[in-house]
């Protein structure tokens, strides 16, 4: 029996960078043996993290100069199950990927019991089948510790280390066996991955270098002062810490400053990237920003490349003029930009200004410190984040304590995240503190405040960007330079200035964030029930009290907050009898069509689920219970006449109401679901829904049935014993459909009402997220056909794929205020004017089978989404 991967991913995001000491010798296998981890804290501090149950998982990289790549794991874990007949693992297993250089890639595993191997990574899926059990490349030693284990991997082949322009690619994941039955069988585990969101993590070498003070200016900054002051006029008086910006992907220059007219410019372009992506695009600039040159081209094996420009007999583009010019140049498609000034005749080159700086400030009156974070990146993509590390007390010179905290504040999430410590950073406890970031078209400002930090604090800040390559690495900087995450004694000391911040006469009309506030009374109405205390305790806990929704685009607050009143209440045992009498009345029996009440020596479909979980609806060997399904457009129509219209504070015009309908057997005798038939505009075509568990919307409700039995995909599927975890069907309903049919603890029902309730507040009833619209006048939608072959039928088939008159209607209706036209032509792939990198993206198309491992049921061929649009993209732009 095979045990799968998942790797918990919180929504948090950690710095994913891990620092390597580079050493003349260290501990050997021996050593490790019979040492204990207090001799290596004595000269080392860990990489430490602390999982969600406070236990430790501290690694140590080295790279001893004369031998290599050595690793320390040290994992605590106060659990020791043993599973019974898996592969390839049957106790608590870490595993890691480590990239040694461009082409060479590790996995290695280590089991708790004692096994531990490590092998190129392309021999891994061969491994994890059972075709291969060989070890290559070095040794691991797993040994027992009083509070769990610990690894040593050593490599026995010499690669070049980590530096901080090529670090080592690093991942691991642990996986922690917490509960198995008698029988060896799996139960219940946790999972932990490294880094916590991005896949991939990278190692960086320690280096000796003393860190530098680190300037701060006194005063108090809040959110709003930096949402709505000139950040340079509010700081035009303060001293600025400047940094290199972490992009150090491309490096731009030209063979002069000064042309003239007459001469030949030379663009020389150095890219630093692992990435396989050999495409750049060189962009000129005239001083009105409008562009007057641009062409591609590909690198070279030494990732190089030039650009000529005939500055007098271009033939792309007009003659150049005497001016300023701007040289541009982009690495792949939406990926990192860089550019170059230069001059054709007289004229100023603009100075270097600094592109990455913040400033940091401290106020003794509150105790409080806040840093201001500019961030030049023109690329803009991907998960972009600074991460500051604050000694609050400037005491942890050896070791994290409980008064060191960091905050992260990414280019996906409003509000700043803080993550505590003890010993090691607790990733999994965090919560948004004042903070926030504000994004342009080249870069972005972040803002974080600090609370209840004292005159010595000490500081480090770490600025991370995903450059949007696809293979490449995460590019990062420290300041001070060894400044990582567990690592406080290099980080900075503070030294605080008078400086303070510039008044300004509008300070007194400066607006709050939030202008305008909302009350909404949300009725939990309950039908066929009565609330229970201590659910509906539970409920109140997880419900949201308040929430202020915010612009995507700019991660920025949209100036309401709503606030939630929620208002239990319980329909009459009468009105709730009528209701189930309705549905009694309305329900179609589905016996013989939805469920195989026939099959039930090879149940499907319900029946799995009957079989597994409710044999009292079994009577010898057929199932003896009837399964209905009702309209749920008329179970709406039925709520809003019989209970909403009949309640005035269920139609005040603040009021939502949620309804929850309770009946179990005793009051609808079957088993029941909701369907809905609704027909489609454009295509006139019905589509029919079954399995719905709640509906509505057309008016100022929705319902949920707590007892409506849904439908999954798997549930048709044969499954040799629906009694255990395994096969196609979901005996626990892990994919959250579940029902009170299933449930037998009041935390679960309280979690599936508040989840009901949490997701209909965000997401159906006041917006989470608001995007711009942006308009244009006239639109031009160019819809291009791919020919593999050679019909030449092809163009006059096209109305067969597409018809134009919908589309532009629909287009219209988006944006009703436009002009769209469309443009349909064909292409064939064979042709030679058809790009080659689109060619090569359809043609590297992959055969997935329907069933993995099962390649003989059934296969479907799979291209890649992001090299189509990348390829169509550079297309497009040439």
């Amino acid at each position: 029996m095979g045990l799968g991967l998942s790797i918990d991913e919180s929504y948090g995001s950690f710095t994913p960078v891990l620092p390597a000491y580079i050493e003349d010798d260290i501990f050997t296998i021996t050593d490790f043996k019979k040492s204990i981890q207090e001799r290596l804290e004595k000269n080392y501090t860990p990489h430490s993290i602390v999982r969600e149950n406070g236990e430790r998982i501290d690694t140590y990289f080295f790279y001893e100069k004369s031998k290599g790549i050595r690793i320390i794991t040290y994992i605590e874990d106060s659990t020791d199950e043993e599973l019974k007949n898996y592969i390839p693992f049957t106790s608590d297993y870490f595993l890691t990927y480590l990239q040694v250089n461009e082409n060479k890639t590790y996995f290695i595993y280590a089991e708790r019991n004692g096994k531990g191997c490590m092998f190129p990574a392309e021999k891994r899926d061969a491994f994890f089948s059972g075709k291969y059990s060989g070890c290559e490349g070095g040794a691991v030693e797993v040994k027992e510790t009083d509070n769990g284990f610990a690894v040593y991997v050593k490599f026995f082949k010499e690669y070049l280390p980590p530096t901080e322009d090529y670090p080592y690619p690093f991942y691991f994941d642990y996986y922690d066996i917490t509960k198995v039955d008698d029988d060896g069988v799996l139960e219940e585990y946790e999972a932990y991955h490294f880094p916590d969101v991005w896949t991939i993590g990278n190692i960086i070498p320690l280096t000796s270098e003393e860190p530098k003070i680190i300037h701060a200016n006194s005063g108090k900054v809040d959110v709003d002062d930096f949402l709505y002051k000139p950040i340079d006029i509010m700081t035009e008086n303060l001293k600025r810490n400047s940094f290199e910006c972490a992009d150090d992907t491309i490096s731009i220059t030209t063979n002069k400053q000064s042309y003239d007219l007459e001469d030949v410019a030379r663009i020389n372009v150095k890219i630093n990237s692992w990435s396989d992506e050999d495409y750049i695009k060189l962009k000129v600039y005239d001083v009105n920003q409008e562009i007057v040159f641009e062409k591609s081209s590909t690198l070279t094996k030494k990732n190089e490349s030039s650009f000529l420009i005939d500055l007098h007999k271009s033939q792309e583009i007009p003659v150049f003029h005497k001016g300023l010019y701007k040289a541009e140049v982009e690495y792949g498609i939406d990926g990192s930009k860089k550019s170059v000034y230069f001059t054709i005749g007289e004229g100023t080159i603009p100075e270097n200004t600094d592109s990455c700086y913040f400033y940091l400030t401290y106020d003794n009156f509150s105790k409080s410190a806040s840093v201001l974070i500019h961030v030049d990146d023109s690329s803009n993509s991907g998960r972009d984040q600074v991460q500051i590390f604050v000694d609050k007390k400037g005491d942890s010179k050896n070791k994290l304590d409980e008064n060191d905290v960091s905050y992260s504040i990414n280019t996906y999430n409003i509000g700043a995240q803080e993550y505590t410590s003890d010993g090691g950073w607790i990733t999994k406890s965090k919560h948004n503190t004042d903070g926030r970031i504000l994004l342009n078209n080249d870069g972005y400002d972040a803002f974080i405040h600090v609370k209840d930090v004292t005159k010595d604090f000490r500081f480090a800040i770490e600025q991370i960007d995903d450059t949007g390559m696809e293979g490449a690495l995460l590019k990062s900087v420290r300041i001070p330079s060894s400044g990582f995450s567990t690592n406080p004694e290099f980080w900075s000391e503070v030294e605080i200035s008078n400086e303070k911040f510039s008044t300004l006469i509008a300070d007194k009309y400066q607006p709050d964030e939030i202008v305008v506030t909302q009350l909404l009374d949300v009725n939990l109405i309950l039908v066929g029930d009565t609330w229970d205390s201590e659910i509906k305790n539970i409920i109140k806990k997880n419900l949201n009290t308040k929430y202020s929704p915010f612009i995507s685009a700019e991660l920025n607050r949209v100036g309401i907050t709503y606030h939630y009143d929620y208002n239990f209440v319980e329909l009459s045992e009468n009105d709730s009898g009528e209701l189930f009498d309705y549905v009694k009345s309305e329900s179609k029996s589905w016996r013989g069509t939805f469920y195989g009440e026939d099959d039930f020596d090879e149940p499907w479909g319900l029946g799995t689920w009957i079989k597994g979980n409710h044999t009292e609806w079994v009577k010898g060997d057929r199932f003896n219970v009837d399964f209905k399904i009702m309209d749920a457009s008329k179970m709406e129509e039925y709520i809003q006449q019989n209970i909403i219209s009949q309640d005035n504070k269920f139609t005040k015009p603040s009021a939502v109401n949620l309804i929850f309908i309770s009946g179990d057997m005793d009051d609808i005798d079957f088993l029941h679901t909701y369907g809905l038939k609704t027909k489609d505009v454009a295509t006139e075509e019905y589509h029919e829904a079954v399995g719905m568990m709640g509906f509505g919307g057309k008016y100022n409700f929705y319902f949920f049935d707590l007892y409506s039995v849904p439908w999954h995909g798997t549930q048709g599927l044969l499954d040799s014993d629906p009694t255990d975890d395994w096969g196609w069907y979901d005996k626990t309903w892990d994919n959250d459909m579940i029902n009170l049919h299933d449930i037998h603890t009041n935390e679960r029902h309280a979690k599936l009402i508040s989840d009901y309730t949490n997701n209909s507040i965000s997401f159906l009833i006041t917006p989470s997220y608001l995007y711009e619209p942006i308009y244009k006048s006239k639109y031009v939608a160019d819809i291009v056909l791919v020919s593999m072959g050679s019909d030449s039928s092809i163009p006059s088939l096209t109305h067969k794929f597409f018809n134009a008159q919908k589309i532009k209607k629909e287009l219209e209706k988006l944006t009703p205020f436009s002009e769209w036209e469309i443009k349909f032509t064909v292409k064939k792939i064979s042709d030679s004017s058809f790009p080659i990198s689109l060619k090569n993206a359809i043609n590297e198309q992959k055969a997935i089978p329907f069933y993995e491992g099962y390649p003989e049921f059934g296969t479907v061929q799979v291209v890649s989404s992001e090299k189509i649009k990348k390829a169509v993209i550079e297309w497009a732009t040439t």
